[in-house]
């Protein structure tokens, strides 16, 4: 981040302080899961939670899904094998598919990108009218947009701004 003067701060926490709040995009049913898990919470914790309890939940929480994450990983790992060695063995047998009575599975090729030359690309876009179809991957924008008010500068056009509230969890050690 660069650093700012004082007088950039207070400017860029001026326009933060007033942006909308981000809308939901989620599913109605998941807003009423986190509005029960709320008021689980408020239940459990009492109607207002200190601080250091809602930070120690948090904490707690963060540490579980880096959990799960590193379960999902370690699948997906094992998943890959197993695919390696399915399609090793399909091979073998000259087989693309195999019919059990819990699955029927099938392995297959596909062709995957990936962009070496970003300017060529472009210009094959542009040639072929899918110029409105190219875009800039939203970190990108959000990051260039949050440069920008830094900065002083305006938000590029065609962006609205809104205020997304985030935790920063800094483990202390």
């Amino acid at each position: 981040m660069a650093s700012r003067t004082k007088a950039q701060q207070r400017a860029y926490d001026a326009l933060l302080a007033k942006l909308p709040p981000l809308p939901s995009d989620d599913p109605p049913d998941r807003k009423k899961r986190v509005d029960a898990a709320r008021q689980a919470i408020l239940i459990e914790e009492g109607d207002k939670p200190s601080a250091p309890a809602l930070v120690h939940r948090y904490t707690a929480l963060s540490d579980a899904k880096d959990a799960a994450e590193q379960v999902v990983k370690d699948i997906n790992v094992e998943l890959d094998a197993v695919t390696e060695l399915l399609a090793d063995q399909f091979d073998a047998e000259g087989v693309t598919s195999l019919r059990t009575k819990d699955a029927h599975i099938s392995v297959y090729v596909e062709p995957y990108t990936s962009v070496n030359d970003h300017d060529a690309l472009r210009g094959w876009c542009v040639k072929q009218g899918l110029e409105r179809a190219m875009r800039l991957p939203w970190q990108s924008v959000n990051s260039i947009t949050k440069q920008r008010l830094e900065d002083g500068l305006p938000e590029p056009d065609g962006v609205t701004l809104f205020a997304k509230t985030k935790i920063r969890l800094e483990r202390v050690k």
